[in-house]
């Protein structure tokens, strides 16, 4: 893995060929909103789920589950972040 912009977008080196690699990018949000595209954790997160649960059917393993339920731990986590947020929002907007 490189980084090329740190939280922002990474080269992840092909397994085989570590030459090639694949680009990842986050979204972002500058100082005045304007949002550049990207992917988020979340989706990320989605991905490697996906990814895991796959492998495990083909060759189940506890740490298979482990690291499953950890994801979606993180998943959770995220979503609870975001939930703090937008309420935070309201509450500043309601004491305005």
């Amino acid at each position: 893995m490189e980084i090329i912009n740190e939280g922002v977008e990474y080269k992840l080196r092909n397994y085989e060929d570590k030459e090639r690699f694949q680009l990842l990018k986050f979204i972002t949000k500058d100082a005045k909103g304007k949002i550049e595209d990207g992917t988020t954790t979340e989706e990320v997160l989605h991905v490697l789920i996906s990814r895991v649960l796959a492998l495990n059917r083909n060759r189940p393993n506890l740490n298979n589950r482990k690291v499953i339920n950890n994801l979606r731990d993180a998943l959770q986590a995220l979503k609870d972040r975001k939930n703090e947020k937008i309420r935070k929002k309201a509450d500043n907007t309601a004491n305005s």
